[in-house]
């Protein structure tokens, strides 16, 4: 049976939720948000929803089946709503697109989740060298990649997405530098205040919870 609205299952500090929620905000997609709390865990989200229990999962309106992780998602939105869209046409491009947005989804992303620190025991020292490690290794990567006012092409793609959701992350929750990375830091702040970015923004979500 479909739905009216399309649901997102995501947590407001979720950099990955948060790409899926400005996609959808940018594309003007009505959806709803049910907020899951991945660090107590939830039974029955696990169960009936995402069998890893990480967020984001999406709900399509034309289907009952749910979809998880953030870059199939993103994905099969932009396939549903090509209004706007969020993945270039030539073939080179739609590849340097998805490079950048793997960079930050498998090379930054899992190397920061307070999950990670939790598991491993590290005290800050350590924690904060780990991240120097991790973090800035992408950064150093993605400024050589990036562009000067998209991460590829003329338009946001998913690239831009997985590049900005990150980045607030490493400056507000990590306290990290973009000192080294100009490049970075320049469509960092060029990017943050459109919108979608604004409108997805993590404490907006904390404050409308």
């Amino acid at each position: 049976m479909s739905r009216s609205k399309l649901l997102l299952y995501g947590n407001a500090s979720s950099s990955a939720a948060r790409r899926v929620r400005a996609v959808l905000i940018y594309k003007n997609v009505e959806f709803e948000e049910i907020m899951i709390d991945i660090v107590k865990g939830d039974a029955q989200y696990k169960a009936l929803v995402n069998p890893m229990g990480m967020v984001p999962a999406v709900k399509f309106p034309q289907s009952d089946s749910v979809l998880f992780e953030s870059l199939p998602i993103m994905e099969l939105i932009n396939e549903l709503y090509p209004e706007k869209p969020i993945l270039p046409k030539d073939p080179y491009e739609l590849a340097r697109c998805r490079q950048i947005t793997e960079i930050v989804n498998s090379g930054m992303q899992p190397f920061q989740k307070p999950s990670i620190f939790k598991l491993s025991g590290m005290n800050e020292e350590e924690k904060q060298k780990f991240l120097n490690i991790t973090q800035r290794r992408g950064l150093q990567t993605l400024e050589h990649l990036v562009g000067l006012n998209y991460s590829v092409g003329d338009h946001l793609t998913i690239a831009d997405f997985a590049v900005v959701c990150h980045i607030r992350n490493l400056i507000e929750r990590w306290n990290l530098s973009l000192t080294d990375y100009p490049r970075v830091e320049a469509l960092y702040k060029k990017l943050k205040d459109i919108d979608c970015f604004v409108k997805s923004h993590p404490d907006l979500q904390l404050k409308t919870a």
